[in-house]
C-alpha cells in the first residue's frame, strides 16, 4: 500500500488547473512534461501542453460545460487513446482517462496504467488537491 504523499508545488500550471473548476479536482494526474516542470527538473516550454489523466465526470465537464472536443492520439503501433483538448491545434491541456507505459506495454503487452494506480503513484499538491506524478511514473510513461 502507498502513503499518502503531499508537498507544496506552488506554480501557475496548478493554477491553470484550478481554474478550469473540474468538479473533481482530486481525481487530477498531472505527468509528463508539466509534472517535470512542478517537479523543478525543467524549465516550462512556452509552447508546452499540460498533460492530465482524470475521471470520466471531469471529462464529460471539460466536454459539455466548456466545450473541449475528443481527438484520437495515436500513443505507440496499433494503440490509440481518445484525448480530450481545449482545442484541435495550439491546444494547451491534453486530457486522458488513463496514462500509456512504452516500458509496460514491451514487458507485459498491456501498456494502460489507470486513474487509481496513477494517483498512488503520485504526489498531492496540499493547495489545490490535484496530484503530480511521481519521478519513476514520469519516466515509465515518458
Amino acid at each position: 500500500m502507498y502513503k499518502l504523499r503531499q508537498a507544496n508545488f506552488n506554480h501557475p500550471i496548478l493554477s491553470e488547473i484550478q481554474a478550469l473548476n473540474l468538479p473533481q479536482p482530486d481525481q487530477v494526474v498531472v505527468n509528463h512534461g508539466s509534472a517535470m516542470v512542478l517537479h523543478g527538473l525543467r524549465d516550462e516550454h512556452v509552447s508546452g501542453d499540460i498533460d492530465l489523466a482524470t475521471n470520466l465526470e471531469n471529462v464529460k465537464y471539460l466536454r459539455e460545460k466548456l466545450g473541449w472536443i475528443a481527438v484520437r492520439s495515436k500513443v505507440s503501433p496499433g494503440n490509440e487513446m481518445i484525448a480530450t483538448r481545449d482545442s484541435a491545434e495550439d491546444y494547451r491541456f491534453d486530457v486522458h482517462r488513463w496514462m500509456f507505459s512504452p516500458m509496460r506495454q514491451k514487458k507485459t503487452s498491456k501498456g494502460r496504467i489507470g486513474l487509481d494506480e496513477l494517483i498512488k503513484r503520485s504526489v498531492q499538491d496540499v493547495e489545490t488537491g490535484i496530484w503530480v506524478a511521481s519521478l519513476d511514473l514520469i519516466l515509465e510513461t515518458k
